[in-house]
């Protein structure tokens, strides 16, 4: 028999077992929801939850689907600790669900909700902290609401306090020392990192992990040998961590330890030590989450990127970032080094941003080597879907800090997209270049007029009495301090009630805001799209010119834009110009200065016109043929 007919008649033998598959597997789905109503006909909540719950270990679908569907379709809230046990397991397994495939934000969704009913259902054989809070806190953390880890923490802490367990104590001081560490507030970070090996009798793991975050907060403040000595005991105490003591946790943090070890080695430019320590890291981290679809894993890949990068290794460096890419993106799996993934698959997540950043600087020291103009038009693209993350990630983040912390590294990253873009237009003479170079300046700026605009209309609501915008600030600040308030007491009625009268004020608010300053939502509405014809339509009369300015840290970008919409991109080096800039400043803003030295104001200012205007500029400028110029 030839193969084709051998696959057919396979073919014709498995499709009734299909269909059979398919039609036991749809009787099955509509037997459970059959049961289900039927509980829910009696008001048995428990019982309709465990219907599910039940029937989700024989269908992986349903499994899947199964969560929200209880968090959806519940009709009342739980009356009874019976009630509240059956939910608060499944936001457990919820929550353990959506850790195990990296989903965060679903994580933190059952976090929440089943830390707010064990407030109110304080059921004393349900583990609260191991089966929730500690996910909920270093969620929290991982997406930057480092307001609402602390209250978790502390929550946890009190009641490791009060059962006087040490080892819980300790490890949460651990995790608020993590919390610091992710704000930059390293001292306090070492301050609690310190409190919790004040704990006696606490096992090696916790001790281990304590030093781990002690050594990792020394790292950033540039203390090398201090945090040397730290890291090298924990990694000693982990490694001898038996798992009865701290199930594999202790290997999670032996993980990342090593992979902070690799970081120091590469501070202290001994390279081949880090990467010995940098694979490790990835090899137990591999082994202990059985997959490599982890955001842990993904972040020691870019360690492991920056790594080859730094050592001059390109092709391991960009084949490391598209892993640390494929490791939180499902659908990631490119035939080519240089290939991307789709917009529509990214989401809120800095790991994403960091990776792609990543892989832009590897593509362009690759074209910086041998001229592959095709890796500096990826290296662009990496960029710009960098950037779509910058958007989401701001969208979601609550705290201004984060938003600071964003907007820097959002800063470095502009800068090296602007010079690729610069680079391309250099090489290609391809104008469009330039328009994304335009494009990607007004973005950044954008971001900060947005953040000075407001801060400039709150100092004039302070000096006016402007009480709308003084009652937004304070209805946003008793929200906040409400939302928190719901993760702390017991009766979250009253809480409730007054957080949504609030919500209804602010909105009030914010629609007179709306009207009095139009100016406001005009640059909201701005801040995405600030095209060419959109500056083009600024200028008014023939030969009108505007000039724009970007200043990144080793390079001046000048983009002179014509009322025809012609525009011409040029670069200066920028450190020569520093010291003339400091001069003039301080001669402009120094009257007795300028008195007693005119001549040196003089020609100080004829230097810096010259080497800030454009030539062409000049010459048009001083033969009267451009009257108006905007900068």
């Amino acid at each position: 028999m030839d193969s084709k007919r051998q696959l057919l008649c396979l073919f014709l033998y498995f499709i009734p077992l299909l269909l059979a598959a398919q039609i036991n597997q749809d009787s099955f789905r509509l037997a459970v929801y059959q049961q289900a109503q039927t509980y829910k006909a009696q008001d048995s909540l428990a019982a309709w939850v465990n219907t599910y719950f039940d029937a989700a270990d024989v269908d992986q679908e349903l499994y899947l689907s199964y969560y929200d569907s209880i968090l959806l379709q519940q009709w009342r809230p739980a009356k009874d600790s019976i009630e509240a046990e059956a939910l608060l397991m499944t936001a457990f397994y919820a929550r353990y669900y959506f850790d195990y495939y990296g989903d965060i934000y679903g994580s933190l969704r059952f976090c929440e909700y089943g830390n707010q009913l064990y407030q109110k259902f304080p059921l004393s054989d349900y583990d609260i902290d191991g089966y929730i809070n500690k996910a909920f806190s270093s969620n929290s953390i991982i997406i930057g609401e480092h307001a609402k880890a602390e209250v978790i923490l502390k929550q946890m802490l009190a009641g490791a306090l009060e059962q006087k367990d040490n080892n819980l104590a300790a490890s949460t001081y651990a995790n608020l020392s993590t919390v610091h560490w992710d704000q930059a507030k390293y001292k306090t970070g070492i301050r609690a990192a310190e409190t919790g090996l004040e704990f006696a009798g606490i096992l090696d793991c916790y001790k281990g992990f304590l030093l781990s975050t002690l050594g990792k907060n020394y790292l950033e403040i540039e203390k090398y040998d201090t945090a040397q000595v730290y890291i090298e005991q924990a990694i000693d105490l982990l490694k001898q961590t038996k798992v009865e003591d701290c199930d594999y946790q202790a290997f999670y943090w032996l993980s990342g330890t090593y992979a902070d070890y690799g970081t120091l080695l590469m501070k202290k430019n001994k390279q081949k030590a880090a990467k010995i320590y940098l694979d490790k890291a990835e090899r137990l981290a591999i082994n202990v989450y059985e997959t490599e679809a982890k955001r842990e894993i993904a972040k020691i890949r870019l360690l492991l990127g920056a790594w080859y990068l730094q050592n001059g290794q390109t092709a391991e460096a960009l084949e490391t970032y598209n892993q640390a890419l494929s490791s939180v993106l499902k659908n990631y799996a490119p035939p080519h080094p240089y290939d991307l993934p789709e917009a529509s698959d990214l989401f809120e997540e800095n790991t994403i941003f960091e990776a792609l950043t990543g892989k832009a600087k590897t593509l362009k020291t690759v074209y910086l080597a041998n001229n592959d103009t095709e890796a500096l038009k990826a290296a662009l693209e990496c960029h710009e879907l960098a950037y779509e993350t910058e958007q989401m990630l701001r969208a979601i983040y609550q705290v201004e800090g984060s938003k600071l912390q964003l907007q820097k590294s959002s800063r470095a990253r502009d800068e090296e997209a602007l010079e690729i873009a610069y680079l391309l237009y250099q090489r290609t003479r391809d104008k469009s270049y330039a328009e994304k170079a335009f494009q990607i300046a007004e973005q950044s700026k954008s971001t900060i007029l947005l953040d000075a605009l407001a801060e400039n209309l709150l100092k004039k609501s302070i000096a006016e009495n402007d009480d709308l915008l003084l009652q937004e600030q304070k209805l946003k600040r008793y929200i906040g301090d409400y939302e928190r308030s719901l993760l702390e007491v017991e009766n979250k009625d009253v809480i409730k009630e007054q957080l949504l009268k609030f919500k209804e004020e602010l909105a009030a608010v914010k629609a007179a805001i709306r009207q009095k300053y139009p100016q406001r939502e005009q640059q909201l509405a701005q801040q995405k799209q600030f095209s060419l014809d959109a500056a083009s339509e600024l200028l008014q009369k023939e030969n009108e010119h505007i000039l724009e300015y970007f200043v990144a840290k080793e390079a001046l970008y000048i983009f002179t834009l014509s009322s025809v919409g012609e525009l011409i991109l040029e670069k200066r080096a920028f450190k020569p110009l520093l010291q003339d800039i400091r001069s003039f400043i301080q001669l402009s803003s120094d009257r007795v200065a300028f008195q007693n030295d005119p001549k040196s104001f003089y020609e100080l200012s004829h230097r810096l016109y010259k080497k800030l205007l454009p030539e062409s500029i000049q010459a048009r400028v001083e033969k009267g043929e451009i009257l108006d110029l905007t900068i």
